[in-house]
């Protein structure tokens, strides 16, 4: 897949395999294996201070999906600027 990425980069940019491996997709992989390792704490509910106005209740902030979202994507990392909002 590393090697795919790369072709596709050189073919689009011109720029060598290896530097886009390096800088790019190694670093991509990482990063993406760090936030699957930490996504229970990173979505985990979050209890907030509550106003004194609503005593008896509890305030929660609740990590959900929204929905659809689009991605814009720089020319000169294509890979890290696409893929990193999308994890």
């Amino acid at each position: 897949m590393e090697r795919e990425f790369a072709e596709a980069v050189f073919s689009d940019l011109g720029r060598a395999n290896n530097a886009t491996i390096l800088s790019e997709i190694l670093l991509m992989k990482g990063s993406a294996s760090h936030d699957l390792k930490h996504l229970k704490e990173y979505m985990k509910d979050k209890d907030e201070e509550t106003e004194l106005l609503l005593a008896p209740a509890r305030t929660t902030i609740k990590y959900e999906p929204l929905g659809v979202c689009g991605i814009y994507s720089a020319w000169n990392y294509p890979i890290t600027t696409a893929l990193k909002p999308l994890i």
